[in-house]
């Protein structure tokens, strides 16, 4: 019943300003005529209006409606002034009388209780936030995670925090949580935009919280939990940082007062890592914190790679959740959930628990949803010690440090199944690599390098050397074609000399689920590989033709695929190259093994060409037969 008189309610509520105004507007009206509504009709609560400003005040005396409605909040403001500007931020008399009385009347004469409140802001929020992010491409974070951190940290008492809160939704979640296990929380936030914390204000309280939680500021470069000049410490941070972030006070963080920044300074064109160091900074010595972060944190090299490694010899890292891609309403960014514990339990110890959950989800037409029951399972192997196959994995430090510190858990999860020139096979590669077969890493036979980056205006020289760079639709079939190639002219120094191949060298994409490979053949031209592409060099001992033929078979596939880096562009790097075994046979032997690859394939493409010939003869034969060619000429 409940459910049925909110959404009636707050669809008469949108459906009226709806034309009129946009759906920011929207949000800032309804929001603010809810609140006001709830603190007139429900009495337990310490922001009772004066009976003279109250909701029957705005509702009579015709026009004016705006007006009053800004009377009503300014008295209300004034009243109590821990509430300025929550609601007289927003200015009403904007709004014609009709729009403003339609949408008054259409709270009609209902009373908005406790639950009813509760039920209507998480309304508001999931239809007008989530409707509003993917139009102005603001992130908002889906409800499912919001009630999956509690429950990873098991959230029962003390204090929780959020240093990037938006309208309070993680708060507000873990409080729930914490009633429901019949414990009490302290809330803290902090939010960059004033707006959002006017509207988080309101939020708060139509969930019950009237204190003020959320303070306003830059939490990067201007954090507010203060206490005696230090951070305040907390019990639980629960965060969604926003991702990417540039210019984030990288500048700073080197003389940080609050000392967040010990562990290593993120990249100045990336903030992602700085919002889990004040996380982490923020913790006290047995707090623990989930934090949603983009995939490429876990496995960027870098700086991130030498913070990771930080974090993970000081043990502070207890888990890492790979969630499906596609949860957010305006962007298909895959997502995990990284979870610091400063004080694991002893089994714990020295180890991190991977978990691969980005599976399991309910598909919807442009958005993918966490279901009930894979937020069970997440919960339940996060809290279990027992392995889970093509699941869960729990990882010693050794593999993490044998691994670079990535924290992807894609790369601890081996798929045995590849694609293949011979199918789709499985492939052992513990029984490979424990096996006798001669195996030596592709850096002790070739020179491996990477290709230019060739920017989107480039100054060229009148006076350099002409090259035509490959770019990856001049690769096909095992092939470079020439006839399309970008061509431009460049002083010819040692920088751009690194990124010239030669006749002879093997060229491999590097971006992308499946790779393309192909042998520079013997050519005048000046060539550059672009930075889609890595080069391969053999040394003396070792043949071109043969590497590409051992990368294109179920054991270089499996390494190609295993080494992979991102989920929504896959990259492998230089050095991932440089570290793949090869099989190790005499020269003479590679040759004749490559020439015989390649003459495997010449037979493959004269027996395609001959049964052409003849599907065309019989095709002409039937078509004489059918009358079909008396007016045909053939060429």
């Amino acid at each position: 019943m409940m459910e049925n008189q909110v959404n009636a309610l707050l669809w008469n509520v949108i459906d009226v300003s709806r034309g009129d105004i946009s759906l920011s507007e929207t949000k800032q009206v309804a929001f603010r005529l809810t609140t006001f509504k709830f603190l007139n009709d429900i009495s337990n609560h310490p922001y009772a209006p004066q009976p003279e400003f109250a909701w029957e005040f705005i509702r009579s005396g015709g026009n004016g409606f705006g007006l009053r409605i800004n009377e009503a909040f300014r008295q209300l403001e004034d009243k109590y002034p821990t509430l300025a500007g929550v609601f007289t931020s927003h200015d009403f008399q904007k709004y014609p009388d009709s729009m403003l009385f339609q949408i008054i009347s259409a709270f009609g004469r209902s009373t908005i209780n406790n639950e009813l409140a509760g039920e209507m802001s998480e309304q508001l929020f999931t239809f007008i936030f989530e409707k509003e992010g993917k139009s102005s491409g603001e992130s908002v974070t889906p409800k499912e995670i919001a009630l999956l951190l509690p429950r990873l940290l098991k959230i029962m008492d003390g204090s929780v925090y959020d240093g990037v809160s938006g309208i309070g939704r993680f708060l507000i979640e873990s409080r729930k949580y914490a009633i429901h296990n019949s414990g009490s929380v302290q809330l803290y936030g902090q939010e960059i935009n004033m707006e959002t914390v006017a509207l988080s204000r309101m939020y708060l309280v139509l969930n019950g919280i009237n204190d003020e939680v959320i303070q306003q500021g830059d939490v990067l470069q201007s954090p507010k939990w203060i206490n005696n000049g230090r951070l305040q410490l907390f019990d639980y941070v629960v965060m969604s940082p926003p991702f990417g972030v540039r210019n984030w006070g990288q500048r700073n963080a080197e003389f940080d007062p609050y000392g967040r920044f010990h562990y290593g300074i993120p990249s100045a064109n990336n903030g992602d890592m700085a919002f889990v160091l004040h996380a982490i900074a923020s913790l006290n010595n047995q707090g623990k914190a989930a934090i949603v972060v983009p995939l490429g944190i876990l496995f960027r090299s870098g700086p991130d790679q030498r913070i990771r490694e930080a974090l993970l010899m000081d043990d502070l890292i207890e888990a890492v959740i790979q969630l499906p891609s596609n949860l957010f309403a305006n962007t298909g960014i895959p997502v995990a959930i990284l979870i610091i514990n400063k004080k694991k339990r002893p089994e714990r110890k020295d180890k991190v628990v991977l978990i691969q959950a980005d599976e399991g989800f309910l598909k919807r037409r442009g958005q993918n949803i966490l279901r009930e029951e894979d937020m069970d399972r997440i919960a339940s192997v996060f809290e279990s010690d027992v392995e889970s196959e093509q699941y869960s994995r729990i990882v010693t430090m050794k593999e993490l440090h044998s691994n670079e510190w990535n924290l992807q858990p894609k790369r601890y999860f081996e798929n045995s199944e590849v694609d293949s020139p011979i199918g789709r096979v499985r492939f052992d590669r513990t029984s490979f690599e424990s096996s006798n077969v001669p195996k030596v890493e592709m850096k002790k036979i070739a020179e491996v390098f990477r290709g230019f980056n060739v920017p989107s205006s480039i100054t060229e020289s009148s006076e350099g050397v002409e090259y035509k760079v490959i770019s990856l639709p001049d690769v096909q079939n095992g092939e470079i074609n020439f006839d399309n190639m970008m061509t431009i002219r460049l002083e010819e120094t040692n920088r751009i000399r690194a990124y010239q191949v030669q006749p002879g060298d093997l060229i491999l994409s590097c971006r992308g689920f499946t790779y393309k490979m192909a042998v520079v053949p013997e050519t005048n031209e000046q060539l550059i590989i672009s930075n889609n592409f890595i080069g391969i060099r053999p040394k003396e001992s070792a043949d071109s033709t043969y590497i590409k033929a051992y990368l294109e078979s179920p054991v270089g596939q499996y390494y190609l695929n295993y080494l992979q880096k991102g989920a929504t562009l896959t990259v492998i790097s230089r050095d991932d190259v440089e570290n793949i075994p090869i099989i190790d046979i005499p020269l003479a032997t590679q040759r004749e093994v490559g020439s015989a690859f390649i003459e495997a394939d010449r037979e493959l493409q004269e027996r395609i060409r001959e049964a052409e010939e003849s599907r065309i003869r019989k095709y002409i034969e039937l078509y004489n037969r059918m009358g079909a060619m008396q007016a045909v000429d053939l060429e």
